[in-house]
C-alpha cells in the first residue's frame, strides 16, 4: 500500500493548499476530480493485465497476489537442479518459493519424498538432494487435489548459492512450456516471475525488464494450445505498478 499512502500524503497537501487559495464550492469540484485521478490509479495498479499472443488464442494474464494461496488448475514452483527436501536457510531458505512451497503446502514430507524418488528415478543423498537434472525438467506432483509442476532450474553451487545461466533460463522455460503444452489438459497454468531472484540470469536490470524476457520467452514458444497463463506477482510494496509497464 506505500504507493496509495504516498498518493494520499499528496493530495493532502494539494487539499490543503487549494483550500487557502479556491472559493468555497470550487473546492467541492477539485475534491472530486482529485478522488476519480487516485481511482484510475489504483485501477492500473492493482487489475490484472492481459496480454493475448498466439493470433490472440492464448492469453497472458499479469495479476498481484499469492501464488501459493491458488487451488486450481497447475501451478508451477521453481526450485533447484537437485530436487532438494532440506528447508534450512543454508540449502533452502525459508524465504525462497520453493521453501515456503516445502513448509506450507507439502503435508506429509516421507510422502513427497517418495514420490519425487519414483519420478526421478533416484534416491535422496544424506542431506535431502536427488540426482542433478537438465534445466526444465518437470516433476509434477498432487497435493490436497492441486497440481504443482516442480520446475528445475538453479544449480547450487558448494556455498549453496544458486546459480542458472541466461541460457540455462532460456531453455528452462521453452522446456516447461512444452510439457505444459502437452500435460495442461485445459487448466490454467499459474506461476511465479521466474528467476527474478537469480543474479545469473537477471544481472542488475529490474523486476520489470526480468518480467518483460519472461512474457518475451513464453510468446516465443508458440504453444497455441494453452488457453490461459497467469504470472502472479507476489504482494509487496516495490512491485506495486510493475505489471503495467510491460507490453
Amino acid at each position: 500500500m506505500y504507493l496509495v499512502f504516498r498518493s494520499l500524503s499528496v493530495i493532502s497537501l494539494a487539499l490543503a493548499m487549494l483550500t487557502a487559495a479556491l472559493p468555497r464550492y470550487s473546492i467541492y469540484f477539485v475534491v472530486a476530480i482529485i478522488v476519480i485521478i487516485l481511482l484510475l490509479c489504483l485501477v492500473e495498479w492493482f487489475v490484472p493485465k492481459t496480454i493475448k499472443i498466439n493470433g490472440e488464442k492464448t492469453n497472458i494474464v499479469l495479476e498481484y497476489g499469492d501464488l501459493l494461496k491458488k487451488t486450481d488448475g497447475i501451478i508451477v514452483i521453481p526450485v533447484d537442479r537437485n530436487y532438494n527436501t532440506t528447508v534450512d536457510d543454508i540449502i533452502i531458505s525459508g524465504n525462497t518459493l520453493h521453501g515456503k512451497f516445502i513448509n506450507n503446502i507439502v503435508r506429509n514430507k516421507d510422502a513427497f519424498v517418495s514420490e519425487l524418488s519414483s519420478a526421478l528415478e533416484s534416491e535422496p543423498d544424506e542431506k535431502g538432494a536427488f540426482e542433478t537434472q537438465q534445466p526444465g525438467h518437470v516433476v509434477p506432483v498432487t497435493i490436497q487435489g492441486c497440481t504443482y509442476y516442480l520446475l528445475a532450474l538453479s544449480k547450487l553451487d558448494q556455498n549453496n548459492k544458486a546459480h542458472c545461466t541466461p541460457e540455462e533460463y532460456a531453455k528452462a522455460i521453452e522446456t516447461l512450456m512444452g510439457y505444459i503444452d502437452t500435460n495442461f489438459n485445459g487448466r490454467k497454468i499459474y506461476m511465479p516471475l521466474i528467476g527474478g531472484g537469480l543474479s545469473d540470469v537477471f544481472g542488475s536490470i529490474n523486476d520489470t525488464e526480468s518480467l518483460q524476457i519472461l512474457v518475451s520467452l513464453i510468446k516465443l514458444s508458440q504453444h497455441a494450445r494453452i488457453d490461459e497463463i497467469h504470472i502472479v506477482i507476489y504482494k509487496h510494496s516495490k512491485h506495486h505498478a510493475l505489471i503495467q509497464m510491460v507490453n
